[in-house]
């Protein structure tokens, strides 16, 4: 097996996996929280993880707790309204993330 795809399966089998991890709505100081401008993989069921497409979140959708349990997302082939447990923030690592607008998706 060649190296980048030897990193590929460890990054899939360790690090997204790791980001799926929700917390229950009773315990928002543990929930994930999405904003505006995030990078997030759109969770599918029906596809293997590493085919998950990218998508930036362009609006968030607060329920009447003004917990965030809806988001649109924005893809390169269209523009999505999917629950946040659907989705896969992408989270930074601190120093090493491009300013905002450099990251296309």
């Amino acid at each position: 097996m060649e190296f980048s795809a030897d990193i590929w399966k460890r990054w899939v089998r360790e690090y997204v996996v790791h980001l799926q991890r929700l917390a229950k709505w009773s315990y928002p100081q543990r929930q994930i929280q999405i904003q505006v401008g995030d990078v997030v993989l759109l969770k599918d069921s029906e596809s293997f993880v590493r085919t998950w497409p990218l998508a930036r979140v362009v609006e968030v959708h607060p329920g009447a707790d003004d917990n965030v349990r809806v988001a649109t997302v924005k893809s390169r082939q269209k523009i999505y309204r999917r629950t946040i447990c659907k989705l896969v923030p992408l989270l930074e690592v601190e120093g090493t993330s491009p300013a905002p607008e450099d990251v296309q998706v």
